[in-house]
C-alpha cells in the first residue's frame, strides 16, 4: 500500500487495486515509445539514402557548373555552348528518383508480403536486421514442441491419495494461463477446487499460496530446493511439476510434449541460409533438455536457466558475430526478447507480454515461419542493393556518355524516367517469397 506503480508494469502474480495518478503521455514509457518511433521508423539503407540526398543534389550541381565552366577555359577556345549542353546532361540524368523512390517501395513490398504471411514485422529495420543473424536461440516448450502438455503419469507419495494431490494442484493452475497449468486443469476437470490466498506466480519456476493457512506449492525441482521442500526423486528427462502443502511433499505429474514436425527441417535450413550457432535454451533439465536438442541438431544446450538468466546469456552474445535472434512463446520469454537483436513471439493467447517485446510476432506457431520471415526479409534486401546498383549505376554511365558528348539532353532526359520504371517494377513485380 502506497507504493507507486508505473506505467508499463504488468502484473503476473495477483491482483491490485491501482489509483492513476498521471495521463500517458507524461509517462516516462511514452516518452520512451515515441523516442523508438522516431529513431527506428526507417531502416539504415533508407535512412542512408535520405542523408545521401542532401549532399547528393549539392554535389551534382557544382560538378554540372564545372563541367560547363571549367573545360572551355582550360582548352582556352571559351565557347560555353557547347559544354553548358553537357553540363545539363549531366544535370538532367542525376535526379535520385529511382533510387529515393524505390528503395522504401521495395520495403513496403516486403512488409506486405511478410504479413501476407502471417508475419508481422514491427518496425522496418527489422527487415535489414534478420539476414544478418548468425545466432539463433530457441525456447523449448511451446515453440520447439508442440506445448500440447498431457498428462502421462500422477504420483502422489507419503500416503497422499490421488485425488489430494490433484486438488492442491489445480487449486493453484485455476490462478494461472501457463500451458502446464491448463492441462492440469483439463485432468481435473470437475474436481472440487478451493480459494487460494496471497497466490504468486513466479515466471521459470511455477506457483504459490495459502490454503486454509497451509503454504502450497506447485512448481518444478528448482522451486522445491528454493522452498526447501525435501523429494526423494529429481526427474530430468520429462516435463515434471511437483505439489507440496505446509511443508509436506505430496507427490509429481508427469507430463509428455512432442516436438514440431517441421523443426528438424527448419532448423536444417536455416543451417543452409548461413544461421551459424544454433542454441537451445529452457528451464527444463538437463536430461530432458538434450533429448529435444539431439533429436533437433543443436550445437549447444543450456538448460536450467531462469528468464533472468536467458536474458543475460543472450546479452553475451550480442556483437560477437552477427545478429543474435531469440525464438519463444511466453511469457517467460519477454526479458530475453529485449535483449536480444531480434526476438520471435508466436501469437498464442498466454504470450501478450511476449508479443508486446517482440520485433516480429507469428500469427500461428508454425517453425516455417521463421524460415519465411529470412527468406522474406534477404530478398527485400536484396532488391534494395539492385536497385540502388542500377539506378546509380546506370546514372553514371549515361551522365559519363554525356561528358563525353556521346548522349542527347532528351535521351539523357527519357533515360532517367526509364530507370526509374525499371527500379519501380523490380521492386512491384518481383516474388519476394523465393
Amino acid at each position: 500500500v502506497g507504493s507507486k506503480v508505473y506505467a508499463g508494469y504488468v502484473s503476473i502474480d495477483g491482483f491490485m487495486e491501482i489509483k492513476v495518478t498521471s495521463r500517458f503521455k507524461n509517462t516516462v514509457i511514452s516518452k520512451i515509445l515515441d523516442e523508438i518511433r522516431s529513431n527506428s521508423g526507417k531502416p539504415k539503407t533508407e535512412r542512408f539514402i535520405t542523408e545521401l540526398s542532401r549532399y547528393y543534389i549539392p554535389v551534382v550541381l557544382f560538378i554540372s557548373i564545372m563541367v560547363s565552366v571549367l573545360p572551355p577555359v582550360l582548352i582556352g577556345n571559351y565557347q560555353f555552348k557547347e559544354w553548358v549542353y553537357r553540363g545539363l546532361i549531366l544535370l538532367a540524368i542525376s535526379c535520385p528518383c529511382a533510387v529515393v523512390v524505390s528503395v522504401p517501395l521495395t520495403y513496403f513490398k516486403g512488409i506486405g508480403t511478410l504479413s501476407s504471411k502471417g508475419i508481422i514485422v514491427k518496425n522496418i529495420p527489422v527487415i535489414d536486421e534478420i539476414p544478418k543473424s548468425k545466432i539463433i536461440f530457441f525456447d523449448k516448450t511451446g515453440t520447439l514442441t508442440k506445448g500440447y502438455l498431457n498428462f502421462k503419469k500422477v504420483s502422489p507419495v507419503n500416503r497422499v491419495s490421488e485425488k489430494e494431490l490433484l486438488y492442491v494442484a489445480s487449486s493453484l493452475a485455476q490462478y494461472s494461463n501457463h500451458k502446464i497449468s491448463k492441462s492440469i486443469l483439463h485432468y481435473a476437470g470437475d474436481l472440487l477446487k478451493s480459494n487460494v490466498n496471497d497466490v504468486k506466480e513466479v515466471p521459470g519456476y511455477g506457483i504459490m499460496g495459502f490454503i486454509d493457512g497451509d503454504k502450497v506449492i506447485l512448481g518444478n525441482d528448482k522451486l522445491m530446493h528454493i522452498e526447501g521442500i525435501h523429494h526423494d526423486e529429481c526427474i530430468e528427462d520429462q516435463t515434471v511439476i511437483h505439489v507440496a502443502r505446509g511443508g509436506k511433499y505430496l507427490g509429481f505429474m508427469l507430463f509428455d510434449d512432442e516436438e514440431r514436425y517441421e523443426a528438424k527441417l527448419v532448423i536444417d535450413k536455416l543451417r543452409e541460409k548461413g544461421i551459424s550457432k544454433f542454441f537451445l535454451i529452457t528451464g527444463d533439465g538437463e536430461i530432458n533438455a538434450f533429448k529435444v536438442a539431439n533429436k533437433l541438431g543443436f550445437d549447444e544446450v543450456m538448460y536450467n536457466k531462469t528468464p533472468e538468466e536467458k536474458a543475460e546469456v543472450v546479452e553475451k552474445f550480442k556483437n560477437v558475430n552477427g545478429k543474435v535472434m531469440y525464438v519463444g512463446d511466453g511469457i517467460n520469454d519477454t526479458l530475453v526478447m529485449l535483449k536480444s537483436d531480434i526476438g520471435i513471439a508466436f501469437n498464442t493467447p498466454i504470450n501478450s507480454l511476449a508479443r508486446v517485446s517482440a520485433d516480429v510476432v507469428v500469427s500461428t506457431p508454425d517453425l516455417n515461419k521463421i524460415l519465411e520471415a529470412f527468406v522474406i526479409s534477404r530478398k527485400t534486401k536484396s532488391i534494395v542493393i539492385q536497385n540502388i546498383i542500377i539506378g546509380l549505376g546506370f546514372k553514371f554511365l549515361v551522365g559519363f556518355l554525356g561528358i563525353l558528348g556521346f548522349m542527347w539532353l532528351w535521351l539523357a532526359i527519357l533515360a532517367d524516367t526509364g530507370i526509374t520504371l525499371v527500379t519501380i517494377s523490380n521492386s512491384v513485380f518481383r516474388n519476394f517469397s523465393e
